[in-house]
């Protein structure tokens, strides 16, 4: 029986923030939702409500799976 599945980014670290060119969706996307919820909830409503990037969550940005070239 499967209760729930966790996600879990590939390189293990959360995903947070706008996607590229969209404003209207915000991602949190994280293996430990529970102990960080809190935490990303303040940041993430900063970023949403108020319109800024907050520098702690900078490693966290889904650019970092997009290929560069």
């Amino acid at each position: 029986m499967t209760l729930g599945l966790r996600p879990l980014p590939k390189d293990g670290q959360p995903i947070i923030g706008f996607p590229r060119r969209r404003r209207d969706i915000y991602l949190t996307v994280m293996h430990s939702g529970i102990t960080l919820g809190p935490l990303v909830g303040r940041l993430a409503a900063s970023e949403i409500l108020d319109g800024v990037q907050v520098d702690p969550l900078a490693p966290h940005r889904l650019e970092r799976f997009q290929i560069r070239g």
